[in-house]
């Protein structure tokens, strides 16, 4: 049987590295947090996993990532989110000026040749990709949206099979208050991968942070549709073994995390294996823990889960959590060899 491998990263983007509190770190070990010091960090994990396919999230540096995996062989799609594009902001602003006689006699045009203002502007702002080798796979179509959630989507034809496989990328609104929100949106992905086939024939990719884990029913949403997850879901069944976690933490107070009965469906089951960080995370301890990362497939085998060694938050025997001197982000790569 032809393999496919599909690696899923949120590599934590640069102002929440900078700005994000990781309390193990600070003030002594800050510059683990510099870009200059995760990218190559980021390089070597996607690499050594050598995917077929591998979507990011909090991607910023794009250029810098389309450049370094074009070289590699792979080409790529990128949307960058709206709310937090301070790029699209100023050009907004630049044609106010432009449109308004008074406005433009009291700014002067030296305002907008700023040096900042010719920067590779990815660098202002996150977002989502997908990159895929142009040696196994010729891009059919693509979609991007920026906001609402921000997401990317590609209908790929694999040049050994010929089977068309849509390949999804998102990453949904964070804060546990929100679980409303994100509902809503997993529902508006799903009308964005409608629009690009509804008969729900197609092979079918969804890697996603959630921002949701097992006591929300978001994920569950997508197990409803007919895909399976990655981590290992009982064939014929709704039940999904879920990892020790995706995101492991340490930073400053935090929302507890507790299960609500009504946000999860009664015909779903969720099996733990030993829960190391669960009965951990809480306002005092300040750790943040739990499984919101996930790959969803549909049409697919799931050969093998491939995920990162846990005791990457052990550094010299203390417990740092991540990033730290060994890993560059606050999320661990998970991936799938499929068939």
């Amino acid at each position: 049987m032809i393999e496919l491998k599909v690696l899923s990263f949120n590599i934590l983007a640069d102002v929440l590295a900078n700005g994000g509190n990781f309390t193990k770190l600070y003030p002594h070990k800050g510059h683990l947090l510099k870009w200059s010091n995760r990218y190559p960090m980021i390089i070597d994990i996607i690499t050594s996993y050598d995917p077929d396919i591998f979507c990011l999230a909090e991607c910023n540096h794009y250029y810098q990532f389309k450049a370094e995996f074009s070289e590699r062989g792979y080409d790529s799609i990128y949307a960058q989110k709206a709310s937090n594009n301070p790029w699209r902001v100023f050009q907004d602003f630049k044609r106010v000026i432009n449109q308004n006689t008074e406005l433009s006699k009291i700014v002067n045009d030296n305002f907008f040749d700023k040096e900042w203002y010719n920067l590779d502007q990815t660098q202002l702002g996150d977002g989502v990709a997908i990159f895929y080798k142009i040696n196994r796979f010729e891009l059919l179509s693509k979609s991007c949206y920026e906001s609402n959630p921000v997401s990317v989507h590609t209908l790929l034809k694999d040049k050994i099979t010929k089977d068309n496989i849509i390949v999804t990328m998102t990453h949904l609104k964070s804060k546990r208050a929100n679980h409303h929100i994100r509902l809503e949106q997993i529902h508006t992905i799903f009308n964005r991968i409608n629009a690009i086939d509804s008969s729900n024939d197609v092979k079918s990719i969804i890697c996603a942070d959630l921002n949701a884990d097992d006591t929300e029913r978001t994920p569950f949403e997508v197990l409803n549709r007919c895909y399976k997850s990655a981590y290992g879901q009982t064939e014929g069944s709704n039940t999904i073994l879920l990892p020790l976690w995706t995101t492991y933490k340490w930073r400053g107070p935090i929302e507890v995390s507790q299960p609500k009965a009504d946000l999860i469906p009664k015909d779903v089951a969720v099996q733990y294996p030993p829960n190391i960080c669960g009965k951990q995370q809480n306002e005092v301890t300040g750790l943040d823990c739990h499984t919101i990362d996930y790959i969803f497939v549909r049409g697919m085998k799931i050969v093998e889960t491939l995920t990162t060694d846990t005791d990457i938050v052990m550094v010299d025997d203390q417990d740092v959590g991540i990033p730290n001197e060994k890993y560059p982000s606050d999320h661990i790569a998970i991936g799938v060899r499929l068939e």
